[in-house]
């Protein structure tokens, strides 16, 4: 991200729990995670980076200059250029978050996202 100036973020569902546990114990400095850990990816459509496969939402970003912010808080300012989110993530335009019962279960919740649509 610093060296490239962009990025993505990809919003991952419950059904990638252990891969994403997987990745965040890899660091990206010391390892390739997308070689140490099964990542499947898709190509995004206006940055380098790559989408992650199977999340809920990504969103395409070029980071914006603000040397103070970098320097003091270790914080990033971005552009969101694309969005994207997969339909089978959403009932009637909301959020569909999972309910149930075990280690992972979220509480039944619906939540509004603005309408995913690529930003021009």
């Amino acid at each position: 991200m610093t060296a490239s100036g962009e990025f993505v973020v990809n919003v991952p569902t419950v059904r990638l729990l252990d891969t994403v546990y997987a990745a965040g114990q890899v660091s990206g400095e010391d390892e390739d995670k997308f070689a140490s850990c099964p990542l499947a990816t898709s190509e995004a459509s206006i940055v380098g980076a790559p989408l992650l496969d199977g999340c809920a939402a990504w969103l395409e970003c070029k980071v914006v200059p603000e040397a103070h912010m970098e320097e003091r808080y270790d914080l990033f300012v971005a552009d969101v250029v694309a969005a994207w989110a997969d339909d089978a993530s959403f009932v009637d335009g909301r959020v569909a978050l999972p309910s149930g019962r075990g280690p992972h279960a979220a509480p039944p919740l619906v939540g509004r996202l603005h309408s995913p649509a690529a930003i021009s």
